[in-house]
This record gives structure tokens, C-alpha cells and sequence, in this order.
């Protein structure tokens, strides 16, 4: 078990307006003594978008490795296809983007969750929705274990 830092908290509260930017992060990182970052992928540009090719990909992974750290896990941003309401294709294909940044990343963990607020829904609305979400997490769990990347999901 290693001891992580998420990249978001140096983009939001106090950092909101002026976010750090990932080499200041990495490097205070492992001068707290962390072992590893946690990347955040729900602030803009994600990191999916800003590292789109195997290059850039490696160029981060060796900036994450000159400071001495590992990276933990990534969290992905559902927010575009939250997986309750989105349809497969679509979230699905959010979700790959994803999964081909931890790939081209080496990034051994990837996290989802609802991207939607908890709000009260009729009985047959939330079995839609529900039935959904799991049909979705499904589908992106059996894609994340053909890539070597496991899944974990929040809601």
C-alpha cells in the first residue's frame, strides 16, 4: 500500500482560482513524503485531453517517476456521461478516452462514480436509472479488466 495525494487538491477551495500546475504538484508531492498521486480528470482540460498520445503520456509518467512517486489511480471525469442518464455509446465512449490515458499511462487503477448529485426520483424513474448505471459500469468493468486496469466505482 502506498500513500497518495489526488491532484484536486491543488485546483479547488484555496487553489480554485489560481489551480497548481502538475510539476509544482508532483514535486511538492514527494517533498511531503508521498509516495504517490492520484490523478484527477474532472477539472478542465482533463488529463485524458492534455495527454492524448502514448508520448505525452510518457513524458507525465516520467515527471511522476523523477519526483519519486508512482501513480496510484486515476480518477475519471463522468460529468460529460454520467452513467445513470448517459447511453451506453456515449458513456462508453467517454469511458475509453479514459481508460487509454491509464493504459498509456501504466496507471493500474481507475475510478468512476454517478457524476450526478443525489436527487429524489419516482420508483420507476430510479430503476431506470439504476438499471442503467449498472449496465454501464458493467460494460466498463469487463473493458477495464480486458485492458489490465482495474476498476473501482463511488457513487
Amino acid at each position: 500500500m502506498k500513500f497518495s495525494i489526488a491532484t484536486w487538491a491543488f485546483m479547488y477551495g484555496q487553489y480554485a482560482k489560481n489551480p497548481w500546475p502538475i510539476e509544482k504538484i508532483l514535486a511538492w508531492t514527494a517533498k511531503a513524503g508521498y509516495e504517490g498521486t492520484e490523478f484527477c480528470g474532472f477539472h478542465m482540460p482533463s488529463p485524458e485531453d492534455e495527454y492524448d498520445t502514448p508520448e505525452k503520456c510518457r513524458g507525465l509518467m516520467n515527471l511522476v517517476h523523477q519526483n519519486g512517486l508512482e501513480a496510484a489511480y486515476y480518477a475519471a471525469q463522468c460529468r460529460a456521461a454520467p452513467p445513470s442518464v448517459s447511453e451506453r455509446s456515449e458513456y462508453m465512449t467517454r469511458f475509453e478516452k479514459a481508460l487509454r490515458f491509464c493504459v498509456n499511462c501504466s496507471i493500474p487503477v481507475i475510478r468512476l462514480d454517478s457524476a450526478i448529485k443525489p436527487e429524489l426520483l419516482s420508483e420507476e424513474e430510479y430503476k431506470i436509472r439504476f438499471d442503467r448505471l449498472i449496465g454501464n459500469w458493467r460494460a466498463s468493468a469487463r473493458l477495464a479488466a480486458d485492458a489490465g486496469i482495474q476498476p473501482v466505482f463511488e457513487s
